[in-house]
């Protein structure tokens, strides 16, 4: 748990994957068409794209099981993480110097 502005040490998420940060331009050539789509892959073998509403609410999933549809997602996102920051240096410049967010701010 954070609280102020302070993230854990060792900037693993809560299952131990390692956290990378990549920039809107890192993206901007894969979201001419559209937003990229939110996925995660399984294993190698599957690929789930996450579905929302309009209002933002999760509301399921697609399952691909297409390996060249997998192994081509997995590569785009492995590449990115390649070329991504790690969360610390990232924390470390954009955000510690930030005062700590308070109750209902950015609410009018």
């Amino acid at each position: 748990m954070c609280s102020g502005n302070s993230i854990p040490s060792g900037s693993v998420a809560e299952y131990g994957q390692r956290i990378r940060i990549v920039s809107a331009a890192q993206v901007a050539a894969s979201e001419v068409a559209g937003p990229l789509p939110e996925v995660v892959v399984l294993g190698g073998r599957t690929l789930f794209q996450d579905l929302y509403t309009e209002a933002g609410v999760a509301n399921g999933a697609i399952r691909y099981t297409d390996r060249d549809l997998v192994e081509r997602w997995e590569n785009y996102i492995k590449a990115l993480y390649a070329g991504g920051e790690e969360v610390i240096s990232y924390f470390d410049r954009e955000v510690a110097h930030l005062d700590p967010p308070t109750l209902g701010a950015g609410r009018e």
